[in-house]
This record gives C-alpha cells, sequence and structure tokens, in this order.
C-alpha cells in the first residue's frame, strides 16, 4: 500500500509536463548528468538503465504514439557545471530533466527544472534534500532515504549479527553521507543494551584516518561493529585503512558503496555490509524481482551487461521514465486534462 502511494505521488509530478507533450511530435527527456568524473560511477549505469526502458517505449510505439527523445549534458562532477547543464537540456526541449544520482551534484541542474517549472528526477540521490525540501515541488528521487538505510544497518546489524557496541565514522563531505548516520543516531536510542563505543569525523578526500584508527584500537574492546558513513571515491581508502590497521569489526555503510566494481582495491574484504534493492549475484544474496528482471532484459536486446557491476542503483532509473508513461496512459489517455491533484490520486492511496 505505502508503495501505491508512493507512486501515486510522483505520478502526480509527472502530469506537470504531459499536458504540453501532447502538442509536439516528441516527448524530451533531458539527460543532465555526469559523463566524466568520479560521479560518472554512479550516473552511467543508472542513466544507461533509463536509456534501455526508452527503448522499449519506443519500439512498442512510445507515449500515446510520440516517442521519447532522449537529449544530455555533462556535469562533469562539478555543481557549477551542473546549472550549465540542466540549462543546456532544458534549452534543448527537455519536458523532464534526470539530473545525477546526488543531492550534492544534482540539485544545480534540478533547481534548474524547478526555475523552468519542469519536474526533475535524482537518478538514485538518497539525502532527504533530493527533492521537494532541497529543491521544490516538481523534484524527486528514485531511491531510498539515506537516513532508512542507516537506521535498517543499525537495526540489522542488531537483530542478525548479535551486535551490541557500534562506532560512529562520519564522512562529513556530503548530505548523503550524514543522512546515513542520522538514521543510524535515531535507531541506537531504540535498541536495548546498545552502546556507542565512539564517534569520530573524517573528510572524504583525507588521504589518511591513521588518528581515527588509532582510536578505535585504543578501545579497551573492539567493537562490534563500525557504522561507515561514507561514499566513493574515499569510502575505498577508509575501508582499506581500516582493515590494514587489523581491525576485524564488522563494517557497516549505506548504499553509495554497492557494486563489485571497487572490490579489486580491497583484496579478500570480508564482514562488510550495506543495503541494496537488487542484486544480480546468486540466489542466496539480497535480490529484488525488479533488480533481476532488468539485468535479463538487456542481455535479450543485445547490450552487454558488466562483469564489475556498479550495484543496484542502475534499475532505480526505470522508475522516473515508467511514473511518465503512467500518468500519460492514465490521465491524458483518457481524454482528460492532466491536473496535479489528479495525478495525486493515482496509484490509490
Amino acid at each position: 500500500m505505502r508503495i501505491r502511494t508512493i507512486l501515486g505521488t510522483l505520478a502526480a509530478a509527472t502530469a506537470l509536463w504531459c499536458t504540453p507533450a501532447l502538442a509536439a511530435d516528441e516527448i524530451v527527456i533531458g539527460f543532465a548528468t555526469a559523463a566524466s568524473g568520479f560521479m560518472q560511477a554512479y550516473d552511467k549505469p543508472a542513466q544507461d538503465a533509463a536509456l534501455i526502458r526508452i527503448g522499449e517505449i519506443n519500439k512498442a510505439g512510445g507515449l500515446l504514439g510520440k516517442k521519447i527523445k532522449p537529449v544530455f549534458a555533462d556535469t562533469k562532477t562539478d555543481q557549477a557545471e551542473g546549472a550549465k547543464a540542466g540549462l543546456a537540456v532544458l534549452d534543448q526541449g527537455a519536458d523532464l530533466v534526470i539530473v545525477s544520482c546526488d543531492y550534492d551534484y544534482g540539485a544545480s541542474a534540478a533547481l534548474q527544472a524547478q526555475s523552468a517549472g519542469k519536474v526533475s528526477f535524482f537518478l538514485c540521490a538518497e539525502s532527504i534534500k533530493a527533492g521537494i525540501p532541497g529543491v521544490g515541488p516538481f523534484s524527486f528521487s528514485a531511491s531510498v532515504l539515506a537516513a532508512v538505510q542507516g537506521a535498517t544497518m543499525a537495526e540489522w546489524a542488531y537483530t542478525k549479527k548479535n551486535a551490541r557496541s557500534f562506532y560512529r565514522l562520519l564522512d562529513s563531505w556530503t548530505v548523503y553521507n550524514k543522512g546515513i548516520c542520522d538514521g543510524f543516531d535515531w535507531m541506537m536510542p531504540r535498541l536495548k543494551d546498545v552502546a556507542l563505543a565512539g564517534s569520530d569525523t573524517f573528510k572524504n578526500d583525507d588521504p589518511s584516518i591513521a588518528s581515527q584508527i588509532t582510536r578505535i584500537k585504543s578501545l579497551p574492546k573492539e567493537p562490534d561493529a563500525i557504522m561507515l558513513c561514507t561514499m566513493m571515491p574515499g569510502a575505498v581508502s577508509a575501508i582499506k585503512q581500516i582493515r590494514a590497521a587489523g581491525i576485524k569489526s564488522m563494517i557497516l555503510n549505506g548504499s553509495g558503496v554497492d557494486g563489485s566494481y571497487w572490490l579489486n582495491a580491497v583484496p579478500d574484504l570480508s564482514n562488510f555490509y550495506v543495503p541494496v534493492q537488487a542484486s544480480t549475484g546468486p540466489v542466496e544474496l539480497l535480490r529484488a524481482s525488479t533488480g533481476f528482471d532488468l539485468w535479463r532484459r538487456p542481455q535479450s536486446e543485445g547490450h552487454r551487461v558488466q562483469q564489475e557491476v556498479q550495484g543496484g542503483h542502475r534499475w532505480r532509473s526505470f522508475q522516473p521514465v515508467r511514473l511518465s508513461r503512467l500518468c500519460l496512459d492514465r490521465r491524458l489517455g483518457e481524454g482528460g486534462g492532466a491536473r496535479q491533484d489528479d495525478g495525486r490520486r493515482t496509484g490509490g492511496g
């Protein structure tokens, strides 16, 4: 029921851009995302998935007979360039703007869409600011709130791994990282007999976290788990340093370190856990049917699937494309004008 409500709310947003699309020969979706820089590791897999879905829709006749046309602009993993990229796709006629998979790096493009009265979707951003709170009423994200991940990991480690002592290590670089630790902080007092052994911070580009590691190793007892709130690219260095120091505590993180593409940098990594929404691995791993379905379809249509997968971010980008079709099919296809209040009820409550 909750999923249906969320989809209904998001469909309301897509209703805002459905009406003008009827007068055009095509529907333009703009991708103001990173084709270069470290954010490419997050943006490209999700963008590729969205393009697969667009191809499927076009092959089936489009949306109400109109083809979807993707247009692109590279943010270069730079906030100022992100604003330029947002304007660039709007200048190319974008009706819907897809932005980077992080609030800090996608917000500038999303704000351009907001100013133009267009809907924007973050590919997979998980900060609470990624959407209405940080951009405006026409902005949404296709992923799960960072705080939910932090809370989930704390509760999971407590119930499934019997963790009773935790160490909180925050990379204060982005609001996403802070959101992970915010969720952890919320859950901690709700777990019986749990102790916080210590708390520390670092920056993503710090070449060394030796002082933080020294404080962990100086504890009377190694913590059962380290809540490591970070993301790429600095996550790899932090994890590698923790394990090189001989610390064997379970390491928990958010989905910002999902995927296998970086594991060669930390050989034989174990006792490391992240929450994911989809898996491409063996059946015994955590999986989601949507994720598996996504990976099968590209293979059947001649798309090459990378061996070193870049995580569950890939399948989430189906949502903005799917919801645009939902809006058109359910509202405009019935012959009525698209209204925000109508769209809000799409999908039930």
